[in-house]
């Protein structure tokens, strides 16, 4: 099947105390990358992921490589036609 380009998006929040965790994002078993989260209190990171890739099902995953505690918040398809599966999963759908 012909790849599609699929933007998306999504809120991460992360609870942490004394160093900034570092964590790193996949989607199934590819990296797209590793950060250190540097906010704090109230506020939250947008993740984009940006993917040219075949019509099928996707999982998002979180690695946490220090202490924080990580959760993802409104999955959403941006750009191309996707469907939400649930809080860490997407379909891609083909056009």
């Amino acid at each position: 099947m012909k790849p599609e380009f699929t933007k998306i998006e999504f809120d991460l929040h992360c609870k942490w105390e004394t160093h900034p965790p570092v964590y790193r994002l996949y989607v199934n078993h590819e990296m797209f990358n590793e950060r250190t989260y540097i906010w704090s209190g109230t506020q939250y990171l947008t993740e984009v992921l940006q993917l040219e890739a075949a019509p099928g099902k996707y999982t998002i995953r979180i690695e946490n490589l220090s202490k924080g505690q990580f959760k993802m918040r409104n999955l959403k398809c941006t750009v191309g036609n996707a469907q939400i599966l649930g809080n860490e999963s997407f379909e891609i759908l083909a056009a």
